[in-house]
């Protein structure tokens, strides 16, 4: 049977900050399995989104992507530096 406290993570002895940063860094090895530009279905599995949200997302300039012919690409490098954007206002907004 499991422990309650270790299935919701309480258990853990590491600080919130030190689990942000090994997360930033699963997440950085994880694209690095990715090529320099992605497809709307790479961004749709990273993001963890429907292709309807991903779409919205892109009319809205809320992420930066670019069209070739009738498909979406998107500069990985522009993407990770974007999240890493929006992952530091959060984190100010958060601190206020």
């Amino acid at each position: 049977m499991i422990d309650p406290a270790v299935k919701r993570g309480a258990a853990s002895n590491s600080s919130p900050h030190r689990e942000n940063k090994t997360n930033r860094k699963e997440k950085n090895t994880m694209l690095e399995a990715y090529p320099d530009v992605l497809t709307s279905k790479n961004m749709m599995e990273i993001l963890r989104v429907s292709k309807v949200l991903l779409y919205k997302s892109i009319r809205m300039n809320q992420i930066p992507a670019y069209r070739v012919g009738n498909k979406w690409r998107f500069n990985k490098e522009e993407v990770i530096n974007h999240l890493n954007a929006i992952a530091a206002q959060n984190l100010n907004k958060n601190r206020l």
